[in-house]
């Protein structure tokens, strides 16, 4: 089902990860990150739902979608539409390149 090529690459690209992962600067940079999501959760909660606004991108899809169906949870939405945008970030770039707005999905 799988190739094997695939985790041979994605186990290659661990280890470039795993000593960016013990510095000062990357715990900066998730820092920032979690700071972000934390305002712009507050600025969607606070601001767009209560108002039926919208915002631009897959915040803004995902707010379409909450809407239209009316779930309850909006992160779902959120964390499902950026799924495909982070699986073609790490095929199209590298690891690297994915784990901060991964850990920004997720954060949100």
């Amino acid at each position: 089902m799988f190739d094997r090529r695939i985790f041979l690459r994605l186990g290659r690209e661990f280890r470039e990860l795993m000593p960016a992962l013990g510095t000062g600067r990357f715990f900066g940079t998730l820092l920032a990150t979690a700071a972000g999501c934390v305002a712009g959760s507050l600025s969607i909660n606070g601001v767009l739902i209560p108002r039926n606004l919208f915002a631009p991108g897959t915040s803004g899809s995902s707010l379409l979608i909450f809407y239209l169906t009316g779930w309850p949870s909006l992160g779902v939405f959120y964390l499902l539409l950026n799924i495909p945008i982070l699986v073609i970030g790490w095929r199209e770039y590298a690891l690297k390149c994915v784990a901060i707005p991964a850990f920004g999905v997720l954060a949100s």
